[in-house]
């Protein structure tokens, strides 16, 4: 997927992804390009890949302690319009898409309490009933690399005071939720304050330490091949060596820089499932041979089970597909 494009294309996508607010010049130093190059690099990835700049959150920071990952069965599939009329005013659902292949619906969300998250869970499978549908659902509760944007909705609700922030500093992050890359002038006019008081506000922001990185995702990917796993593998006593060895191949996979990652979420897990991923892929061949193949053979001491689907319409939210420095971004856990 990344040898139809130029290594500025590719390099001004990985600064994006790691820093949505650098300047021009930092993407022309970043990709060793002219500022003009640049400018027009970065209004051509817009253009093709529909980039959407947004914020990744400290998640534990803000609070939100449950997190869900869950595959979803019907026994009869509900139309697409049902779906995202059903989910259309939902603030937990972060993500939510239909699938095919081994489960048909794929959900992410999010809540502050154990009671908010069970009453939800309660609620949608009551609303999708009719369809005999089977959730299971699996806490996601850290990710060794990847995110999925929150919803502003979510954003809205959350009381920011615990970070001494105001809700003038509200509307500041629920813009910046939706357009990362905001200058500082149009943001100040928005939020009505001056541009030196809004500079300070937003140094104020950084310091609460909620705000992650500045980021982006794409709208378009450059593949349609976009595929969801959920593993279970029984714990032995190499188990935690074999997942050294699984470790080390993700972080080499992208070793030269792609136009995005091939893996985009690696997450532990626990529930009904051990462990999540969300990968792009050119076709199933390459689905089977970069993941399933790989992750047979690293833990094949443990009996791997491997559910999969390719995600097929997105009912709600984004996609998180983008490209970063998996290496120095991995979220490492010995469970030791």
């Amino acid at each position: 997927m990344s040898d139809n494009y130029s290594y500025t294309k590719k390099a001004l996508l990985r600064m994006l992804s790691e820093n949505a607010r650098a300047s021009i010049t930092q993407l022309s130093n970043f990709a060793d390009c002219s500022r003009i190059t640049a400018s027009n690099g970065v209004k051509e990835l817009e253009k093709e890949f529909g980039l959407f700049y947004t914020i990744e959150f400290d998640l534990d920071k803000l609070g939100l302690g449950q997190r869900h990952i869950i595959m979803a069965k019907f026994e009869k599939k509900p139309k697409i319009g049902a779906l995202r009329q059903l989910l259309a005013d939902d603030r937990v659902v972060q993500f939510a898409s239909t699938t095919t292949g081994d489960f048909d619906f794929l959900v992410y969300a999010v809540s502050p309490s154990s009671l908010e998250y069970m009453r939800w869970e309660t609620l949608v499978q009551t609303r999708l009933a009719e369809y005999g549908v089977t959730f299971m659902p699996s806490q996601m509760v850290m990710s060794h690399i990847g995110f999925i944007p929150l919803s502003s909705r979510l954003v809205s609700e959350m009381d920011m005071r615990r970070f001494g922030l105001d809700e003038t500093d509200k509307a500041m992050l629920l813009q910046l939720n939706e357009n990362s890359r905001i200058s500082y002038r149009d943001l100040a006019k928005l939020v009505g304050v001056r541009e030196d008081t809004l500079r300070y506000r937003f140094m104020r922001l950084n310091r609460a330490g909620i705000i992650k990185r500045f980021t982006v995702v794409m709208k378009k990917p450059p593949t349609a091949y976009n595929v969801a796993f959920f593993v279970d593998y029984k714990f032995t006593a190499g188990t935690e060596a074999r997942a050294k060895k699984a470790r080390e191949y993700y972080m080499s996979v992208d070793g030269k820089m792609p136009l995005v990652n091939k893996f985009q979420v690696l997450a532990p897990i626990s529930g009904s499932h051990r462990f999540f991923v969300l990968g792009c892929f050119e076709n199933d061949e390459d689905a089977e041979e970069s993941f399933i193949k790989k992750h047979n053979e690293f833990f094949k001491g443990d009996s791997p089970t491997i559910y999969s689907a390719k995600i097929e319409n997105v009912v709600k939210g984004m996609l998180p597909i983008r490209n970063i420095d998996v290496r120095s971004n991995y979220r490492v856990v010995n469970w030791e």
